[in-house]
């Protein structure tokens, strides 16, 4: 997938930590310098990155040119997994991006985001797998750059106690998002201080010397650091045979032999401390919070949704229009997703059994299963024919959206053995909201499935739904309380 567990992991160690910038303008001292790191993953490393500054001119005016480059590499359940990611923003001593450009490579995926201001108007590129999608929003009002955020920090002062929040457009996510911000002095490293910063409930900690320059950073949810070292020790790099799949999964005390045949499922999270907010806001149905705050009751049944109830194609409701129409990853509306659409389903009218169709035609036609893949586009699964479950997810829900269905990704843990991993499904609404999963090709899904998230595939929903998953793994036992299976 392009945006991998520890790609996430990354993206959010690289939220501000690159290089202190001298007082008043945002280039001064900073020619040709560069800033090494180790990228560490449970205490093994896994890859590199550095940041170059330069003084610079973008249109007319004067900036601070940054270019950045990321490489790592692991496994994932026993497949060898290499990305790399690179990057060049111009901006402005208010640090405000005049121009970004940020490529994603993995898997011969390549991913490529290029932003461009015009006063107020963010005018925003997105190309995956050749297709360009292209978007306007308004740059927000004394909004900096994510990049750019330890720069802000060193501007505000670093100061014992200091706390503030600075509003930054993340250019994964292509939104607009509150960075919290708090400064201790470093009592082990006296002269240093401590950055914590929180951005959609991750909090990342970094270690900075007395002139406000990191030494380490950590994000401790995901058991991730980066190290300052040099270009020797950082380019002395090979893929880690770290399992990052295996690292994050969670033990339960019961082992799934068949997790097809569970009709039902009641499975107790608990948090170390408390239940984030993010999820305490938003839980799935059938989901109840514990009085004491640090618990979720998860009770799932499969669902028994009657055929014969099922609405007829196609499915319209303008509540549900942003589930049938394209997004950057969902392709529907292309005419090869449509005619696979077409060859899945036929002439089935109604809209269950259109859905089942698909998810079968999605199973078998993706003959390839593996996963040393990027996060594919459904155009780049229906080409390549081989994929994880993501791969599964976005093909059959361009496709559902393509015949009419409203579709949407389902992402949370699910058990093989005594032991839950993350994973995404489907779920389609014919009448109802019911989940399916095409990549072990089940319609209904077995009541095994946990869900935390739903969402578009579009570049917030990508990003949330996993980074909504990730920060939990460290957090969390899984106790099942009661399972019931068929025959």
């Amino acid at each position: 997938m392009k945006r991998s567990i520890l790609f996430i992991a990354a993206a959010v160690l690289l939220f501000s930590i690159s290089a202190k910038p001298a007082e008043g303008s945002p280039a001064r001292g900073l020619e040709n310098r560069k800033e090494w790191f180790n990228i560490n993953l449970k205490n093994s490393k896994v890859g590199y990155t550095f940041t170059a500054y330069e003084p610079a001119e973008y249109g007319g005016r004067e900036c601070l040119k940054f270019s950045t480059y990321m490489k790592f590499g692991l496994l994932r359940m026993g497949s060898p997994v290499e990305m790399e990611a690179e990057g060049t923003a111009f901006i402005t001593s208010e640090l405000v991006p005049l121009y970004f450009k940020f490529t994603e490579r993995q898997a011969a995926k390549e991913k490529t985001v290029e932003g461009v201001l015009n006063k107020d108007n963010l005018s925003l590129t997105i190309n995956v797998a050749g297709q360009e999608t292209h978007k306007d929003i308004v740059y927000e009002e004394n909004a900096i750059f994510a990049d750019a955020g330890d720069f802000f920090a060193r501007r505000k002062g670093l100061r014992d106690g200091e706390k503030f929040t600075v509003r930054v457009f993340n250019p994964d996510s292509l939104t607009f998002e509150d960075l919290k911000c708090s400064v201790y002095f470093d009592k082990e490293n006296k002269g240093g201080f401590v950055l914590h910063t929180e951005v959609l409930g991750v909090d990342t900690v970094h270690y900075l010397d007395k002139d406000g320059n990191t030494i380490r950073s950590t994000v401790p949810a995901l058991g991730a650091e980066m190290v300052k070292t040099g270009e020797k020790d950082a380019l002395a790099f090979a893929p880690s045979e770290l399992d990052i799949m295996k690292e994050t999964c969670v033990a339960s005390n019961i082992s799934i032999k068949n997790t097809s045949m569970v009709t039902a499922l009641e499975a107790r999270m608990s948090f170390k401390n408390a239940v984030p907010e993010r999820l305490k806001s938003n839980l799935p149905a059938g989901a109840e919070l514990s009085a004491d705050g640090r618990s979720i009751l998860f009770k799932n049944k499969r669902d028994n949704f009657p055929e014969a109830a099922a609405l007829p194609l196609p499915v319209r409701a303008k509540e549900l229009t942003r589930y049938l129409i394209p997004s950057t990853y969902e392709q529907s509306a292309d005419s090869r997703i449509i005619a696979a659409a077409v060859d899945a389903a036929g002439d089935e009218k109604n809209s269950y059994r259109a859905a089942k169709k698909i998810i079968y035609w999605v199973n078998h036609y993706l003959n390839k299963k593996n996963f040393n893949t990027g996060f594919a586009s459904a155009l780049e699964a229906l080409t390549g024919r081989q994929g994880d479950c993501k791969d599964h997810s976005v093909l059959a829900i361009a496709m559902l959206r393509a015949a009419g269905i409203p579709a949407r990704a389902s992402a949370g843990l699910f058990p093989l053995g005594s032991k839950f991993y993350y994973h995404m499904w489907v779920e389609a609404y014919v009448g109802q909201w019911v989940a399916l999963d095409p990549t072990f090709d089940e319609a209904p899904a077995d009541a095994a499935h946990i869900k935390l998230n739903d969402g578009v595939l579009d570049e917030a929903g990508r990003y949330n739904l996993m980074l909504d998953i990730l920060q939990y793994f460290d957090k969390i036992s899984i106790e099942i309380l009661k399972l019931e299976e068929k025959g």
